[in-house]
């Protein structure tokens, strides 16, 4: 049987001291006193409307916290803790070290860019084909990803989870990006049906962790891996105050297989509301001429002489 909160004072009146239940976001307990009651049914009373009135005023302030406030002061400092990422700012360094007048610079600044303006997994990345993006409706569409053992063995092959086979909407910005890079890859390989390849093949799981470590370095960011890149896209996404649910979808979390899987083609205008939102948010000064010493090669040579 609960305890009466109202107890009666060494000088004959009646006090308590009311739990009011816990703070919706600091998680604190929330305690409030009241004394000085002649009888104990006044103090009741009052106990009882304290109680209702807190009721209310909690359940009002969940309604109107602000989300944007909620990301900024809790969520984003908690996710930076336990997930590596680039904010906007550091990505844009990053970026604009990278001098597209030179093929593999070039190749370095679509694959950068397409991993952190879309969020996919580089194995999704890397098995992305031109064929797979829709340039007049914006739509990219994420069905495999790539088994890469050695340049002479490499396979697309199914995800392993349904939710990761999606369509998503890219921006504006990086449909331009995507048709640039299509055009100066043509030169130099005539035929390539891989989006992120320089020479015919998949971008293996060496070539660009490497790249990014070393323009880190360059850029006077911390080192990140290149996974990380996915997560700087979902917290880019986050500080835009976009809803959890539409970001999981996005990404093709596992999480949220059943619900992407039955009402993912109920979301399409709001997912194109997110690449409109991208659409001019990357800023960076293009480089003008290469500033990292990478190793020409046939492909990169080839190039080179023809531009020339």
């Amino acid at each position: 049987m609960a305890k009466d909160p109202i107890k009666k004072a060494g000088n004959g009146t009646y006090y308590f001291r009311a739990n009011l239940g816990y703070h919706p976001v600091t998680g604190k307990q929330i305690q409030k006193y009241r004394s000085g009651f002649t009888t104990k049914k006044e103090a009741r009373e009052e106990y009882s409307k304290l109680i209702l009135s807190s009721i209310q005023e909690l359940e009002e302030k969940k309604k109107t916290i602000s989300f944007q406030k909620f990301i900024e002061e809790t969520y984003l400092p908690w996710y930076k803790t336990q997930v590596d990422f680039w904010t906007l700012e550091e990505f844009q360094k990053v970026i604009s070290l990278l001098y597209k007048g030179d093929y593999y610079e070039h190749y370095l600044f679509i694959s950068f860019w397409l991993l952190f303006m879309t969020g996919m997994r580089i194995g999704e990345a890397a098995a992305l084909l031109w064929s797979d993006i829709d340039f007049d409706t914006g739509l990219l569409s994420i069905t495999k990803t790539m088994y890469y053992k050695s340049m002479d063995n490499f396979k697309p092959v199914e995800p392993k989870t349904q939710a990761s086979i999606r369509t998503i909407y890219i921006d504006t910005d990086t449909i331009r990006e995507l048709m640039a890079w299509q055009e100066v890859q043509k030169k130099v390989l005539n035929n390539c049906d891989f989006v992120l390849s320089y020479n015919g093949i998949p971008t293996s799981k060496h070539t660009l962790p490497r790249a990014l470590e070393k323009l880190a370095e360059l850029a006077g960011v911390h080192r990140i891996k290149i996974h990380a890149l996915r997560h700087s896209h979902a917290s880019l996404l986050i500080s835009m105050g976009e809803n959890p649910l539409l970001i999981k979808e996005r990404l093709g979390h596992e999480k949220i297989q059943t619900t992407l899987g039955t009402y993912g083609h109920l979301y399409p205008n709001t997912n194109l509301e997110v690449a409109n939102k991208l659409t001019g948010i990357l800023r960076y000064t293009p480089a003008t001429q290469g500033v990292a010493d990478y190793t020409s090669n046939q492909h990169t040579a080839a190039y080179h002489k023809e531009v020339k």
